[in-house]
């Protein structure tokens, strides 16, 4: 069954572990043979509103930096850091939600901002149970420590205690019982803004330059040359801010 109140779908069972996770907090200490997976949501590369559900194992990581730092690592894997490199999205903001995932492995986001309720506290492992405050984090404390894991505790794991785990097994999807329902986080992306307007300056200082010499050497007029550069820089620069307003009103 899976870790909620409403008993739908089912879960995967995967091998045990004798690894241990201390933390600061006794009642969240992780007794040995006790596995614990993080459901993690990204957007899929296929859909504009599809998302993927990832489900590692992170009962080996003990710090407030160890976890960061996977956190990080583990989005970059799943992005592809080529892929990336040249995308103009970026990950702007992670969300602590409830969800539920198809056959097909579908997820659906059903709601935001949630954690799992205190009659759930033996499938999901998190503290202080039930949640004091939702999110359990500051979102600016979150993204920073995201982008910075280095920057997190070393030596302690009191943001690491509050990520609702799943205990023991993975969510899935049963073909009797339905959509298997979890809690997780999921990436939000948006338009890399700053990365979209250094690429259009780059492109369009350069294209223009290079036209501008071009067309003094061949038509042997520098003033026509780049009388017509600038119309193309300030025509590109007027485009460029249209779409970003564009951008941010939908």
């Amino acid at each position: 069954m899976v870790g909620n109140s409403l008993g739908s779908g089912s879960e995967q069972r995967l091998p045990q572990s004798s690894n241990l996770l201390t933390t600061s907090n006794t009642s969240h200490q992780v007794v040995p043979n006790e596995l614990l997976f993080l459901l993690i949501c990204i957007k899929d590369g296929g859909g504009r509103t599809a998302f993927k559900l990832k489900q590692p194992i992170v009962h080996t990581l003990c710090t407030d930096v160890e976890f960061f730092t996977f956190l990080n690592k583990t989005y970059w894997s799943l992005r592809g850091k080529f892929l990336s490199f040249f995308s103009f999205r970026i990950v702007t903001s992670i969300k602590f939600i409830r969800l539920e995932v198809s056959m097909k492995g579908l997820v659906g986001i059903l709601k935001i901002n949630d954690m799992p309720p205190e009659s759930n506290k033996a499938k999901y492992k998190f503290a202080p149970v039930p949640a004091e405050i939702i999110p359990p984090i500051g979102e600016n404390d979150l993204m920073h420590l995201f982008h910075h894991p280095n920057h997190a505790d070393d030596n302690v794991a009191w943001r690491l205690s509050r990520f609702p785990k799943k205990l023991h097994e993975q969510v899935h999807a049963d073909p009797e019982r339905g959509p298997g329902m979890g809690w997780g986080i999921v990436f939000i992306e948006d338009w890399n803004v700053k990365k979209i307007w250094l690429v259009a300056f780059c492109l369009v200082v350069l294209g223009s330059a290079g036209f501008g010499i071009l067309w003094s050497v061949f038509e042997h007029s520098i003033q026509d040359a780049f009388s017509i550069s600038s119309y193309v820089v300030g025509i590109t620069t007027l485009a460029a801010g249209t779409v970003q307003a564009m951008i941010h009103l939908y």
